[in-house]
Formats: C-alpha cells, sequence, structure tokens
C-alpha cells in the first residue's frame, strides 16, 4: 500500500514537472483534433544607420527611393545614391542630413523626378546638404525652403522648358516691362522664403522663375542666400527675383537667355550682385525698384539684354566697376536729379547712384552704351567699356 502511493506520488510530481516547462508552441484540443496555439512575435524595428545606400540594381534589397532611405538613416547621417533615374516622389526634409549623388561612367548625376515638388524644408532644426543629383521639377516649384538651412552644390535642376531654348526676344516687339509679371510667378525651380540657403556650382534651366528669394507674412527667420558659381537659364519668366526684406549675394553667375530679364530686385534689405554675368535676357538684366538700402553692383558683365541693361525705377543703387554694353543704357525714372540729396555722387569709385528721386538719364562716363554712340564705341573699343 505505502509503495502504491509513492508511486502516485511520483506520477503527480512528474506530471507538474511537464506543466511548469512548457513547450514554445501549445496544443489544446479543439472539436476533437490537436490545435497548435502561437504566440505573435512582434516585428523588430529596423536599426538605424550613419550610413545608407539607395540603388536601382533588380538584386538590391535595401532603400529604392530617397523616403525609404530617411526612414533607416540617423540625424546627421549620409544617403548615397547610386546611378539611375528614380521614380516620382516629393521628398519633405525632417531630419539633418547628406544626400550625396554618385556619378556614372558618363559623368551624369543620379536623377530625382519630382512628385509636385522636389525637395521641401521648414524646420528650424533642419540642416540638409545635397550634392551632385539631378532634380527634373514638374510644373510646381522643385526645390522650397521656408526654415532651416539648405547647401545644394555640383547638382542640376531641370524645368519643364529645359530641353527648349528660350531665346532674348528684340526689345522692339515688347511690351513695357511689367514687374508684377515678373514677382508673381507661379512657380519657381528654388524658392526661399526663409532660413540660410546656399546654392554653388548648379545649373538651374528651363522653368518658370530661377530663383524666387521672398520674405513672406510667416514670421520665418530670414537669414542669408548665397547664389554662387551657377547658371540660371532659359526661364520663362525671370532668371533671379527678390522680394521683400532680404539678405543675399550673388556672385559668379551666369543669367543668361530668361523670358522676363535676368535679374529682378523689389526689395529691401543688403544684397550685392558680384562679379556675375548677366547677358541676352529679354527686357532688362538687371531692374531695380529698392526701397531703404542700397543695393550694390560689383564688376558684373551686363550686355546684349533686349531692353536696358539696368533699370532703376527706385531706391538706390551704386554701381562699381562693371562692364556695361550693347543695350539702350541704364535708365531711371523720370524726376531730375537733386544735387543737395546726391551731392556725393562724384566721389569714386562710384560711377551711377539713383536716389528715390531717380534721373531721368545719368551719363556716366564710358558708362552706358545709348544708340549710335554704342555702335561706334563697340568697333572703336570692342565690347564692353570699364566704367571708371
Amino acid at each position: 500500500m505505502a509503495r502504491t502511493q509513492v508511486t502516485l506520488k511520483k506520477a503527480l510530481l512528474a506530471g507538474l514537472a511537464s506543466m511548469i516547462v512548457l513547450p514554445a508552441v501549445a496544443s489544446a484540443q479543439i472539436g476533437g483534433f490537436d490545435t497548435e496555439i502561437t504566440k505573435e512575435s512582434k516585428k523588430a524595428k529596423p536599426k538605424k544607420q550613419d550610413i545608407v545606400d539607395v540603388r536601382l540594381d533588380p538584386a538590391w534589397n535595401g532603400p529604392r527611393s530617397i523616403d525609404e532611405a530617411l526612414k533607416l538613416v540617423k540625424e546627421n547621417g549620409e544617403i548615397i545614391v547610386h546611378p539611375g533615374v528614380y521614380k516620382p516622389e516629393f521628398i519633405k526634409l525632417r531630419k539633418s542630413v547628406t544626400i550625396r549623388g554618385i556619378r556614372d561612367s558618363y559623368g551624369d548625376a543620379p536623377t530625382l523626378m519630382a512628385d509636385g515638388g522636389c525637395v521641401s524644408i521648414s524646420s528650424d532644426h533642419v540642416s540638409a546638404r545635397l550634392t551632385d543629383l539631378t532634380f527634373r521639377a514638374s510644373d510646381s516649384t522643385c526645390i522650397s525652403v521656408a526654415k532651416g538651412q539648405l547647401e545644394l552644390e555640383a547638382s542640376e535642376i531641370q524645368g519643364k522648358n529645359a530641353r527648349y531654348a528660350v531665346p532674348a526676344t528684340n526689345s522692339a516687339h515688347l511690351a513695357a516691362f511689367n514687374e508684377n509679371a515678373a514677382i508673381n510667378s507661379r512657380s519657381a525651380l528654388v524658392s526661399v522664403r526663409g532660413g540660410r540657403v546656399s546654392i554653388a556650382n548648379t545649373k538651374l534651366v528651363g522653368g518658370e522663375t530661377g530663383v524666387k528669394i521672398e520674405t513672406d507674412q510667416t514670421g520665418n527667420s530670414f537669414e542669408h542666400v548665397d547664389l554662387r558659381n551657377n547658371t540660371i537659364a532659359q526661364m520663362t519668366g525671370a532668371g533671379v527675383v527678390l522680394v521683400g526684406n532680404v539678405d543675399a549675394t550673388l556672385s559668379s553667375n551666369s543669367i543668361i537667355s530668361n523670358g522676363m530679364g535676368g535679374v529682378v530686385y523689389s526689395a529691401s534689405g543688403h544684397t550685392r550682385l558680384v562679379g556675375n554675368v548677366i547677358s541676352n535676357n529679354a527686357y532688362n538684366g538687371l531692374y531695380i525698384e529698392g526701397n531703404r538700402e542700397a543695393i550694390s553692383v560689383e564688376a558684373n558683365q551686363i550686355h546684349d539684354n533686349s531692353d536696358d541693361g539696368i533699370e532703376v525705377r527706385s531706391g538706390t543703387a551704386i554701381l562699381v566697376g562693371n562692364e556695361i554694353g550693347d543695350h539702350n543704357g541704364c535708365r531711371v525714372k523720370e524726376s531730375p536729379l537733386d544735387p543737395s540729396v546726391s551731392a556725393h555722387l562724384g566721389k569714386p569709385p562710384i560711377n551711377l547712384l539713383a536716389d528715390a528721386r531717380g534721373v531721368n538719364a545719368y551719363a556716366t562716363k564710358n558708362g552706358c552704351d545709348k544708340g549710335k554712340k554704342a555702335d561706334e564705341n563697340k568697333k572703336r573699343r570692342g565690347w564692353f567699356r570699364r566704367s571708371r
């Protein structure tokens, strides 16, 4: 009897032990059949990476778009885009990142197609660097910055008219220049409404407006825009438009063959144009309707524009050492100059200063070519004459 009780105890203990150590998959009987019950495994979050590759290779299992790569890359990380033409997407940058293209054996950068826009930054906390990329814009603004920082280098932005030349038209066939038509364009290849932006060694071609720098009423902190060594060409509108209280430097750019002027300045703030080539634009090379602070125009080559090389409607424009030739001249608005307002006109190196009163025609010595005299001077001295 005692032996039977011991055996029963052992059996009970063994049964309890088997219940405590359960297998990974438990079984239950439902409707007379044994059924396995499995626990749902949680999906592991992808680990953030310092460097993320984007490829189009058929065998590639990683990201195939910038949006996918942004989910994987760390803050301040780098996305490397391999050669190819990528499907349309609108890249909204919400973290600081570098996006760098790898050029193919022909030297072509990877092409990122726009889905409405190409890239937008609207946060003070975002600092982005884009290099060696081609953006193919749609009918909308391609790159827009409202806040934060953007550095764009060694790239290209192609508008929908990029494959068609937009020649400057003879001024005899043009209506009077319309400032509103130039500044109220529906889209720009690059639109800056705030933040700090640097664009260098980049080609912008075939859009409505090339670069539009405009402060808006949303309280965005506006720092500085630097356009350096770029080509801005074949826009149906103006090459560069500046509106509002802006701080900008345009240096060593080629602003050519645009359909509504080279540079349109309807602004205040601190703006300098240094060493640019502004040529073959319809209407004016440089149109100025300034307010308060002077715009400084230094060492530029301004020639072969359909209307005036430089037209100043209001404000203060300072010309220093520019080469100006082959258009109708430097024109400002009608009322005569009051000598007491601009008594310092004769001080070198200032060649032209048009204050808010303006002048009808300021005859700079060896400055702006006009009419037959321009043709005679051209034959005698060549294409340009440096102002003194």
